[in-house]
This record gives structure tokens, C-alpha cells and sequence, in this order.
């Protein structure tokens, strides 16, 4: 008797989340066919693109309940995204590749931006320590960071290039290996270090590419929903393009470790990704994800974990990555990342 009188409120409350869930993917739908055919053309579709895979939170609510209720026009709906997820994230998801025969010893990288800001250059010192790496490439690097490496990694790490800065220009490397030839680039945007691993020369860049500019806000009106007033990349795109410059005119071995300020879902990754390994993508599983490390807020909007991939190890010139993994140690709003590169077969 109580079922049957509230019967009416089920039934109501079923099609308020068929429609609901059917709107959901024709918005789905129509975002996955824009960032596949112009992910470029606004600040709105450009950040939609980058947090994609964050869009398709809500099949956390919506599978369960296709498989509860008995509603085709939801069934239909859960497996359209489903689909539109497998195809939009399983080579993200997976790993592409092989690992490279061990021919020679590997070569363990780090890359780290330790937050101009952090403090506590005791973490830093230990999150490095406990990766165990070879070489190190420092993006905001801080003069009280710089100093504290100087003094506790100087016998570990011999080979030292640090150029602290008071704000987020500062950069660094340390390394096992003999640096030879450093230098800068002259806006700042990566450093350059020929690595002697025992007699072959590996050209070396430690990169922190410029950030998009992001005005996010909120629009007017009695209902007030997030926006994206503006996406400028025009400063990255300049610096990867003289980069790019840079990698196709290096002969031999070749690593680019940082904060590249890009995610995976954008069309300049695919231009890095065909010049060069993607260490992570190529041998680990999952997003891989290294910003922000800190909870944070952006216009309002909480972050509590890392929602982007914009850390990177890339190699190339006969260089293989074998293994890498994220690590969100050392007190900094960046995951650090570690990779094991060998030198590839003939």
C-alpha cells in the first residue's frame, strides 16, 4: 500500500533523472565531437578539454543507477559515455609502449619544481634522497633551496648548476654525471647542460615553460555558474616553438625534464609526443596526474588533489625510458617525477 502511494513520486523522480542524464550526454557528446574537431577555438573549450576526463564524474552516480532502475533511455545513455570515456582516455590510461633492452647502465632522472615559495628545504633534500636519482632538474628554484643543496647534496651530487631566483624564474641541476658546456636560454625558459654519462654526451634541458594565462569567474545573472573569461598559451607556444627548434637540431642523446605548463589533451603535447619518449605514458599506468600536490583554490573553486599532468620526462636520440612514476613528496603544489632511461638497441 505504501509503495503503490508513492508510486507516482518514484516514477517522477525516475524520468527527472532520464532527462536529466540524457541532457548530461548530449552535452558530453557534443563537448568529445569539438575536442576532437576544434579543441582550440575557445578559452571554454580549451579548459573543458584539459579537465576532461573530470567531466565524466558524475557516471560515479549514473552507473550504479542504470544498473538499478529499469530505464532503457538511461541504460542507452550510461553506455554512450561509457564509450566516449574508453575512447577519450584509454591511451592515457594504459601504457603504449615497451621497455628498451638494457644494453648500458640506466640513467635515473628527476624532475621537481620545488615551489618558489617552499620553506622547507629539509623536504625538499628528502624527497630527492629518497628517489635515488642521478640527475636533477629544479624549476622555481628559491636561494634558500639553492643553499641548502649546496651544503647537504654537494658530495651525492658533485656537479651542480643553480641559478636561484627570488620568484618563479629560478631553475637548477645536479647531477653524478660531469656537466659540461651550461648555459640558459635567454628568456629563461629552460636550462642547457651537455651530461658526460662515462664518456657519451647526452644534451640535457631542464624546462619551465610560461603558464597560460586563465581568468576564470563567474558569470552574472541569478544563476551563477563558472567561466573562462580568457586562455592565452601565446608565450608557451613561442617558447616550444624555439624549443622545438632546439630538439630537431640536436644530434645524439637527448632529455627534456620540467614543468612544461601543458596537459596531455592538448594539441602542443602531440607535437612534443612526436618528437620524443613520453617516459610516463610509455611505461606507467594511469593519469599520472602531478598538479596541484596542495589543496588550493582557484576563483573559489577547491582543488583537494592533482587534477593535471604538466611535469614531464621526455628522451630521445637513441635514449628509452624503461619505468617512471609520480611522487607527491617534498612540500612543493608539484608532484615530482622520476623516470629510468637505457640506452635502445640499434
Amino acid at each position: 500500500m505504501v509503495a503503490t502511494r508513492f508510486q507516482p513520486v518514484i516514477q517522477f523522480l525516475q524520468r527527472c533523472v532520464e532527462v536529466g542524464a540524457l541532457l548530461y550526454g548530449l552535452v558530453m557528446l557534443g563537448l568529445a565531437l569539438f575536442w576532437l574537431v576544434r579543441p582550440t577555438q575557445s578559452g571554454l573549450m580549451e579548459v573543458s578539454n584539459i579537465f576532461a576526463i573530470w567531466l565524466f564524474a558524475p557516471l560515479i552516480v549514473l552507473l550504479p543507477l542504470a544498473l538499478l532502475l529499469r530505464s532503457l533511455v538511461l541504460r542507452g545513455v550510461v553506455a554512450v559515455l561509457l564509450l566516449l570515456f574508453g575512447l577519450s582516455f584509454a591511451g592515457q590510461l594504459l601504457p603504449r609502449g615497451t621497455a628498451a633492452s638494457n644494453e648500458r647502465p640506466a640513467l635515473r632522472l628527476l624532475t621537481f619544481n620545488v615551489l618558489y615559495g617552499n620553506d622547507n628545504a629539509d623536504a625538499v633534500i628528502a624527497a630527492i634522497r629518497a628517489q635515488n636519482p642521478d640527475v636533477v632538474g629544479m624549476q622555481e628554484l628559491s636561494g634558500l633551496v639553492a643553499d641548502a643543496i649546496q651544503a647537504e647534496l654537494a658530495a651525492e651530487y658533485p656537479y651542480q648548476f643553480l641559478q636561484p631566483a627570488a620568484f618563479d624564474q629560478g631553475m637548477g641541476i645536479i647531477s653524478r654525471y660531469p656537466l659540461r658546456a651550461t648555459s640558459r636560454h635567454p628568456n629563461g625558459a629552460w636550462q642547457q647542460a651537455t651530461l658526460d654519462m662515462r664518456g657519451t654526451p647526452v644534451t640535457l634541458l631542464n624546462v619551465h615553460l610560461e603558464a597560460p594565462h586563465v581568468d576564470l569567474g563567474w558569470s552574472d545573472g541569478w544563476l551563477r555558474l563558472p567561466e573562462v573569461r580568457t586562455y592565452d598559451a601565446t608565450q608557451r607556444e613561442w617558447e616550444a616553438g624555439q624549443l622545438f627548434q632546439l630538439v630537431d637540431g640536436t644530434a645524439g642523446p637527448l632529455v627534456l625534464l620540467g614543468d612544461f605548463n601543458l596537459s596531455d589533451r592538448e594539441p602542443l603535447y602531440h607535437a612534443f609526443d612526436a618528437r620524443l619518449h613520453d617516459s610516463f605514458r610509455e611505461t606507467s599506468w594511469g593519469p599520472g596526474y602531478t598538479f596541484p600536490n596542495q589543496p588550493q583554490r582557484f576563483s573559489g573553486l577547491p582543488t583537494p588533489l592533482p587534477l593535471v599532468r604538466i611535469d614531464y620526462i621526455w628522451s630521445g636520440g637513441g635514449l628509452s625510458p624503461t619505468h617512471a612514476r609520480v611522487s607527491c613528496a617534498g612540500s612543493s603544489d608539484h608532484c615530482l617525477v622520476v623516470a629510468d632511461l637505457v640506452f635502445a638497441s640499434p
